[in-house]
């Protein structure tokens, strides 16, 4: 519950694309940033970015 996917976050990680499929274990909420919108936020807040990066490490590290 509470949890946040930043894999699709093609933004943070510009030079991988890969496709992304979710599939959820009870009714759920999904909200789509666009890249170019979430790249201009976390341009002018550094704290996002880090956020988004740390995120996407600690997933590819869960997944290998």
């Amino acid at each position: 519950k509470g949890d946040i996917c930043m894999l699709s976050a093609s933004c943070v990680l510009q030079s991988i694309t890969f496709d992304v499929f979710v599939d959820a274990e009870e009714l759920s909420e999904c909200y789509v940033i666009g890249g170019a919108a979430f790249a201009e936020v976390s341009d002018r807040n550094p704290k996002i970015k880090i956020f988004a990066l740390e995120t996407a490490v600690s997933r590819f590290s869960d997944v290998m």
